[in-house]
């Protein structure tokens, strides 16, 4: 009797290099789409988490300035980075950046609220409240009595930025200069910051970083003298 064997043939299909490259590729182009994706969100978050803290610690700064001023019988005095209304006192400094340390940029005390003294003079040394957030400065900052007839009227406008300074650029200087807000110019210097009372976030890759908020309120002075 003839013994016959029989082979099984197994079939052994594979990827080809060049199917192999396509796939990698395919992958490739997914996965730089969603790195993007995720880029651009974590960019989104952190610009929307700044701009709103930013936009509410200027509204809780300038309230409190407003309704110390509506409600005080006092007169309001202003003076050389200081500003008296009734009982408190709100000495400032322009183009600091609050920090924990003073330097040629920052300040430990930017905005700050204080019991009046004997004279309507800037003080940081009292004890008090400070306004403004860490990171923050005051691009400008004016308490304006409007004029007669409507002498009881008087508006309060700040101008808040929030950022390092090689984020911050001044609108008033040419785009390629230093200070400027062409994207390839100079960060401004800490003496360029000190007068930019429409002071900027310039274009950067880091402009999440970066945020801006201009407030003016007027009211009225309802207890007068």
């Amino acid at each position: 009797m003839k013994r016959t064997s029989a082979r099984s043939t197994i079939d052994q299909n594979g990827f080809t290099i060049i199917e192999l490259m396509i796939a990698t590729l395919v992958f490739s182009i997914i996965l730089l789409v969603i790195t993007v994706g995720v880029i651009n969100f974590t960019r989104s978050y952190y610009r929307g988490i700044n701009t709103s803290t930013t936009q509410g610690i200027s509204r809780s700064a300038i309230d409190n300035i407003a309704q110390a001023i509506q409600f005080t019988g006092s007169q309001i005095q202003t003076g050389p980075n200081v500003v008296c209304v009734g009982n408190q006192q709100y000495s400032y400094r322009i183009g600091k950046k609050l920090s924990t340390t003073a330097a040629a940029d920052t300040a430990t005390k930017v905005l700050y609220e204080t019991a009046k003294g004997a004279s309507c003079t800037a003080d940081f040394v009292s004890a008090g409240k400070e306004l403004l957030g860490t990171n923050m400065r005051l691009a400008s900052f004016t308490v304006t009595n409007l004029p007669a007839p409507q002498n009881n009227l008087w508006t309060v406008s700040m101008r808040i930025a929030y950022g390092d300074i090689d984020l911050l650029c001044n609108p008033s200087i040419a785009s390629a200069s230093p200070g400027g807000c062409g994207k390839n110019a100079a960060p401004m210097s800490a003496a360029q910051a000190l007068a930019a009372p429409n002071m900027s976030c310039r274009p950067s890759d880091a402009s999440q970083f970066c945020s801006i908020s201009a407030l003016s309120t007027t009211v009225v002075k309802r207890m007068l003298q």
